[in-house]
């Protein structure tokens, strides 16, 4: 009686790692954005300048309740009137850049992942006949529907809140450790609670994506 060895385990068990192969990857994706590179550009200027933006809103949401409850102030910058004023302001140009930044990247994804689509037909179309004596025509054409919306969200969604919740993290703890030493250190103390919490969350939602999309597979 043969002795049952292990199961060869699929590339696509194993775990996914951040490695030169990964990152050789990454950047054939990127290619796809590079025909569009202007407007990604100016979609990501837009970005910084309305993550820059949102950090303005504590501070003067600070001094309009310091101006409430103190001495009037004849600076008009100082008074109520004139920090509700910039406020507003503060918040149209938010928006105004915000908009922007959805509509460039918009500009950018949907026809990249259209070139992506054609691509991946143009290489299905190019594979020899015993490929698909392993691969049925239904599993291929839902992954090409799903992995390619997945990515298309990722350069649309993703990507974007990724850079802006860093750029907010970075100068917002160095503005917090300007005005307050004590607080800023109290709040770098939870992150290695936080961070633990998001990588085992996050491995879990991994999971049930890589499940939802087999089943979808398998039922297309």
């Amino acid at each position: 009686m043969a002795k049952k060895g292990k199961e060869p385990v699929s590339e696509e068990d194993k775990k996914r790692k951040l490695n030169k192969a990964s990152l050789k990857k990454l950047r054939r994706i990127y290619g796809f954005l590079m025909p569009y590179k202007t407007n990604f550009s100016i979609g990501m200027v837009c970005l910084f300048f309305s993550s820059g933006l949102s950090l303005a809103f504590p501070e003067l949401m600070g001094q309009l309740i310091d101006a409430s409850t103190g001495e009037p102030n004849p600076d008009f910058l100082k008074n109520i009137d004139g920090i509700a004023i910039t406020l507003i302001g503060v918040f149209l140009l938010q928006s105004f850049f915000s908009f922007f930044r959805i509509y460039l990247f918009a500009l950018v994804s949907e026809p990249a992942m259209a070139d992506l689509r054609k691509a991946l037909y143009g290489k299905f179309m190019s594979l020899p006949m015993s490929f698909y004596d392993s691969k049925r025509t239904g599993e291929l054409m839902s992954h090409i529907t799903s992995d390619v919306s997945t990515l298309q969200d990722t350069f649309t969604v993703s990507l974007a809140e990724l850079i802006r919740q860093v750029l907010i993290l970075i100068v917002g703890i160095t503005i917090l450790f300007v005005k307050t030493t004590q607080l800023t250190v109290f709040m770098l103390l939870t992150f290695p609670v936080l961070i633990i919490i998001i990588i085992i969350f996050g491995k879990y939602i991994r999971t049930l994506s890589k499940k939802t999309q087999d089943a979808l597979a398998k039922t297309n």
